[in-house]
């Protein structure tokens, strides 16, 4: 026992510091040049524009504005007469909000960790006030501009309060509110949107949430999506006008500007790098400038992207010159011609050469000489095509589209010493583990082996191809079903077990269909997204599974007290009475808490139950923190039951992993509800047969990948459920809403990380112990997670290293410490 205590804290110590020096070399800090721009450029005498509004419509996708589908009307129509130019304007990777918005108002490419910092609401990591932006040149410049700002308080984490003349932020996290953080930004344009002398407002920022909550919820498809576009329409259509009166009162020139963060995926998610997600909507409207020509029929060259394609940073120094503002310092972008042409200085030489000026300097500091380079390139490619040389502002434009393509591919500087560092400790972690294996693996047979080992070789070697990581899931539904096909036909087998192995293997197929994973652009024709228009299966799915999960106790409590009649010896009265006793309170208990969870799914979707308010259990927070309570104190319970009648273990296991599988499905789509009953079928049938070590780790391994992947996960952010998260809260707390979010996305995993003790204890015959399982886990995740970190080295300047490897290395790191360590660990020793 002290030795095996030894080695898992050596192995989870050696886990834990090859983790960190990896992480610290591979994800460095992007370095920033210090100081602020000139502000106002030399050429212009007087900006264009005065006043600003800047809508932001989160995860607001061009077609949901420009599609032939989108249902914003007024937007067509002033883009049709030439009072606005159109663009889809491409957001980088990681397409989460406060990444996009760094780079929205800084023109940098943000780093991988914002993606990580998105959700810490305290954070203080990510404040720009010491970092140019165009909001801080507006705010502190010579302009003193008065900002007003309503919207996601994301603005508030980066920017100093200060700044703003007026500001009200709203959570951004409550994505089962669509309609209450958009009124809360609305209403403040009953006071700013009425014309007066001065203007309430030189700038005003709103950003709208319920849009990307309505894709959360349910997808673009959503039906309340299109009731969402005509509300976002409408406030676009009011400023407008607005604008247009103002601009007349006061003789100055607005812009408007209208845009996305980012978009969505299919099933409403986003983080990742697909179509989809990167392709956003950008307006740019000026109310009182005469119209322009309108720009060509709109051009749908997928289904995503629509009118002019612009990089989502290009906005920055467009912005910077239309206001008479320097373009901040480490802005990647490059002025967008057409709405410079449009509305900008007549000297567009001028601006392209500041912008040029401005741009040198950021590459110059990414990559000392690269300006050299790219002018040679520019040399080159004029002599190779036999043309004419190119004129001054054709050199330019070329020189700025070459030197953003090289800075966005420069991520920054990755720290090759702590790397190399982190890749020998995970190394050491690989040998440690195959040392402490070794005595398990020796008592398997040379078939076992060779099969598991030639699997677990194949799996490796998918780390070293991008699409594979994209598509993991296939080879884990393969695999898995393989594994209980092969597990069905070995020899002495009774007929049931080998059905039941089979059925098993059926169930891995009908999870193969629950979902729609990877990135691959094709159509979603999962189970889920039927079952997401369909209301009615949906809930009568939902209603087998609490009918089922109230089935298992009574059938595990009917079978432990028959076998207990069965027994010869003589048992006191007095045990029976108290096991009876035991038996029914644990009963009830469990009754009690489907009960809850059934009444708190209804509130969440809608639907009170009115007896429930006189009880003081009117809303969904009520009846999730009565849900919390009654878990706890049935699994706790159970636990002092096991001390106390140890002959009755195994049904007091089972109760407490229903206690545990009801809490998680609280966490849960109720789409997904129905593949607890899959799974706990599996757990059945692992209960019933007798594994090695080695087989049954590799089973349980691979039915926690399944039931990952079954639920929607893949190694994609943009698959990452946030819907479920914040049903149980009341107000925002970073560490419930980490757990919450862990638990919705990983219960699977976790439904068997919990069930692997009890199936050891109480398998026919079971050659596995804890320790073995513990250990030969721990030797699948130090090399998947080795192997992983050494294929991102190997490509650590591909083009997807922050859109494939970044995420899955993320994913893997949740894998071992808290799917493997802290939860497997904590489980073990709880139980």
């Amino acid at each position: 026992m002290k030795r095996s205590l030894v080695q898992q804290l050596s192995l989870l110590l050696v886990t834990l510091l090859g983790i960190a020096l990896f992480a610290r070399g591979f994800f460095p800090v992007k370095p920033l040049l210090p100081g602020f721009a000139e502000s106002p450029p030399a050429f212009l005498d007087r900006p264009p524009f005065s006043r600003l509004v800047f809508i932001l419509v989160d995860a607001l996708r061009s077609d949901f504005a420009f599609g032939p589908e989108s249902k914003m009307d007024f937007v067509h129509s002033i883009v049709d007469s030439g009072h606005a130019l159109p663009f889809t304007a491409i957001a980088q990777a990681p397409t989460v909000t406060l990444p996009r918005l760094k780079a929205l108002t800084t023109g940098s490419n943000p780093t991988f960790l914002d993606a990580i910092l998105n959700i810490a609401e305290d954070s203080k990591t990510a404040v720009f006030e010491n970092v140019d932006s165009w909001v801080r040149q507006l705010a502190l410049g010579p302009q003193r501009k008065r900002i007003v700002f309503a919207g996601d308080d994301t603005w508030l984490r980066i920017f100093p309060r200060s700044w703003f003349a007026s500001s009200e932020g709203v959570s951004s996290f409550f994505v089962t509110d669509t309609q209450t953080v958009d009124n809360n930004v609305t209403r403040h344009l009953d006071d700013l949107l009425v014309p007066s002398s001065p203007s309430p407002f030189d700038v005003l920022i709103l950003h709208y949430l319920g849009l990307d909550h309505v894709g959360h919820l349910g997808g673009p498809e959503s039906p309340l999506m299109a009731p969402k576009q005509i509300e976002m329409d409408g406030i676009v259509e009011r400023v407008f006008r607005l604008l247009e009166q103002q601009d007349q009162l006061d003789g100055e020139k607005s812009l408007l500007v209208l845009i996305g963060d980012h978009g969505m995926t299919e099933t409403g998610n986003h983080g990742g790098s697909t179509e989809g997600e990167t392709s956003a909507a950008l307006l740019i409207a000026a109310p009182s400038h005469p119209p322009i020509p309108p720009p060509p029929a709109p051009r749908y060259h997928t289904p995503y992207r629509h009118h002019q394609v612009v990089n989502q940073i290009d906005l920055v120094p467009t912005l910077a010159l239309l206001f008479g503002i320097g373009i901040p310092t480490n802005s990647m972008g490059k002025l967008i011609q057409s709405v410079i042409k449009a509305y900008g200085s007549s000297d567009y030489a001028a601006a392209l050469k500041a912008n040029v000026e401005q741009i040198k300097a950021v590459l110059e500091a990414a990559s000392p000489g690269a300006t050299v380079e790219l002018l040679q390139e520019i040399a080159r490619s004029a002599i190779e095509s036999g043309g004419e040389e190119p004129t001054t502002e054709e050199a330019m434009s070329q020189f700025l589209t070459l030197a953003q393509k090289r800075l966005m591919s420069t991520f920054g500087d990755y720290h090759l010493a702590p790397m190399a560092l982190g890749l020998a400790v995970l190394a050491l972690l690989v040998f440690l583990a195959g040392r402490f294996a070794i005595p398990y693996l020796s008592r398997e047979g040379t078939t076992t082996r060779r099969a598991v080992g030639a699997a677990l070789a194949v799996h490796l070697a998918t780390f070293f191809a991008t699409s594979f990581i994209e598509e993991e899931h296939e080879f884990w539904y393969f695999a898995t079903t393989t594994l209980l096909l092969a597990l069905a036909l070995r020899p002495g087998l009774k007929f049931d077990e080998r059905a039941s192995f089979a059925v098993s293997a059926g169930t891995v197929r009908l999870m193969r269909s629950w979902s729609h994973n990877g990135q691959k652009d094709i159509p979603n024709t999962s189970l889920s997204a039927y079952l997401s228009t369909s209301p009615s299966l949906t809930t009568l799915l939902a209603s087998l599974t609490y009918l089922i999960l109230i089935l298992i106790p009574i059938y595990t409590l009917y079978t432990s007290a028959l076998t207990l009649s069965r027994r010869t010896t003589d048992i006191p009265l007095k045990h029976l009475l108290i096991r009876a006793l035991t038996f029914a309170v644990l009963l009830t208990f469990a009754l009690l808490d489907v009960g809850v969870l059934v009444a708190f799914k209804a509130a969440v979707g809608g639907n009170e139950i009115g007896w429930l308010k006189g009880l003081g259990l009117g809303t969904a927070i009520e009846l999730a923190l009565l849900s919390k309570k009654l878990g706890g104190l049935s699994w706790i319970t159970a636990r002092v039951a096991k001390v106390f009648d140890p002959t009755a273990g195994e049904a007091y296991d089972v109760l407490k992993n229903v206690y545990i599988c009801i809490g998680m499905a609280r966490f849960s789509r109720p789409t997904s509800l129905f593949l607890l009953v899959l799974l706990w079928w599996q757990y059945r049938t692992i209960r019933q047969t007798r594994l090695s070590p080695l087989l049954f780790t590799t089973t349980i391994i691979a039915l926690q990948h399944v039931s990952f992947f079954a639920a929607g996960g893949s190694n994609s952010l943009a698959t990452i459920d946030l819907s479920q998260a914040y049903s149980t809260l009341e107000s925002y707390d970073f560490g419930e809403v980490a757990f919450a979010t862990f638990a919705g996305n990983f219960a699977g995993p976790l439904f068997w990380t919990n069930s692997a003790p009890a199936l050891i204890r109480y398998s026919p015959s079971s050659h596995s112990t804890l320790t073995s399982h513990f250990i030969l886990s721990t030797l699948f995740h130090s090399l998947s997670l080795f192997t992983l970190a050494a294929s991102a080295t190997h490509f650590r300047r591909h083009l997807f290293v922050w859109t494939v490897f970044s995420p899955a290395l993320l994913y893997k790191g949740v894998w071992n410490v808290l799917v493997h360590w802290f939860m497997g660990v904590l489980v073990a020793a709880i139980q």
